[in-house]
């Protein structure tokens, strides 16, 4: 990429869809109260020389016209949502993906858009934002506004007592104390277990297991209570797999932030297994945590 990108800041990827600026009211919001520079960035794709545009050079120049009303929008979008004058815009003629990746290797956050519930769509909002989820060396969030939402809603972060899930934990206290909402944390402990009956054993495994789970509950969110006394939060312990916990408990949310296990391409399975379905079918914004935010 060409131009450099002012690290640490907020960066939002616009298309000038509904969904994008629902991206870029999320990344002027947040910005704004975590005191970061905001980045809008839209990637036009590659110049296609057609029977209507046959020099490769105007392609280029058309395409950056078209860029320009995109960011051009998103700006008004931004400033309208309460994000101060200095904010940095870029037009790049590079594909979407290509870009973001690049323009997120020294930012604090990327803010990426989507329509609707389900399964994310479009061409910057769908298999981009899902690819970037999986590939983006900095926190991914993906805005799905949910449906009446207001602070009595909570961040939802979904652990298993792992560094990574540390990482989505602080994120998720540090957004609900700046949201100023409530905090849900949940653990899922899997599907339910089946005793052949009689036996009497059962029972007694079942409330040692579910020991063992608040045990991991209590160690995981120790010292937050005191980090972060303006958050009221509570510990839940779900069965089930964590993707559909997740999903369900997202439907209350207001955001639900999940940890990822670095960028190898074993760790990769993880964002397919849970983060990816949890990106894909939660009914608010998701964030997809990777390591400690700088």
């Amino acid at each position: 990429m060409k131009t450099s990108m002012t690290p640490g800041s907020v960066l939002v990827g616009v298309d000038g869809s509904v969904g994008s600026d629902a991206a870029v009211e999320w990344a002027a919001a947040y910005a704004v109260a975590h005191r970061r520079p905001l980045t809008i960035v839209h990637g036009t794709g590659a110049p296609v020389v057609t029977d209507f545009v046959i020099d490769l050079d105007e392609a280029r120049k058309q395409l950056r016209m078209a860029g320009r009303r995109v960011t051009d929008h998103a700006l008004g979008v931004a400033q309208k949502a309460g994000a101060g004058p200095d904010i940095d815009v870029h037009v790049e003629v590079q594909e979407p993906r290509t870009l973001l990746t690049e323009a997120a290797a020294g930012a604090h956050l990327l803010v990426l858009g989507s329509r609707g519930h389900g399964a994310v769509l479009s061409l910057l909002l769908g298999s981009v934002s899902v690819a970037l989820a999986a590939h983006a060396p900095c926190p991914v969030a993906v805005v799905r506004p949910a449906a009446g939402d207001d602070e009595r809603r909570p961040v939802l972060v979904g652990i298993d007592g792992t560094a990574d899930s540390a990482h989505a934990l602080t994120f998720a206290f540090e957004l609900a104390s700046v949201q100023h909402r409530p905090l849900e944390v949940l653990h899922a402990a899997g599907e339910a277990w089946l005793f052949p009956a009689p036996d009497p054993a059962g029972p007694t495994m079942v409330e040692e297991i579910t020991a063992d789970w608040q045990l991991l509950m209590a160690e995981s969110v120790a010292g937050y209570a005191e980090k972060f006394p303006d958050v009221s939060f509570t510990s839940t312990v779900a069965q089930g797999s964590a993707a559909g916990a997740l999903v369900a408990a997202s439907e209350h949310a207001s955001t639900v932030v999940v940890g990822a296990r670095g960028r190898s391409a074993l760790t990769k399975r993880l964002l397919g297994s849970v983060s990816r379905s949890v990106v894909e079918h939660a009914h608010c914004t998701v964030t997809v945590v990777r390591g400690s935010t700088s």
